[in-house]
């Protein structure tokens, strides 16, 4: 994983990408969710050591179920400090 000094200009790099490349989404109904990545820890210490990144297989979409395409989300201090 990245140090920490390189996360935010990573991030500001993809988000200025996919700025300029436009929103693209489809309205086509897919059975099946795409590859998603979580970002895990089980224990405490520096993120550089503790973090983890895990493919998370695809699940199978309900007739009355959306897949929400997150490019960014915060994290909570109250998950980290547990």
């Amino acid at each position: 994983m990245a140090p920490q000094s390189q996360l935010l200009p990573l991030t500001l790099q993809i988000l200025s990408h996919r700025h300029t490349s436009g929103c693209h989404f489809s309205t086509a109904p897919s059975p099946v969710s795409p590859l998603s990545k979580d970002v895990l820890f089980d224990e405490h210490g520096a993120p550089d050591q503790v973090l983890r990144v895990v493919d998370v297989p695809p699940i199978h979409l309900g007739d009355h179920d959306v897949c929400v395409r997150m490019l960014a989300t915060p994290i909570d201090p109250s998950d980290i400090n547990r």
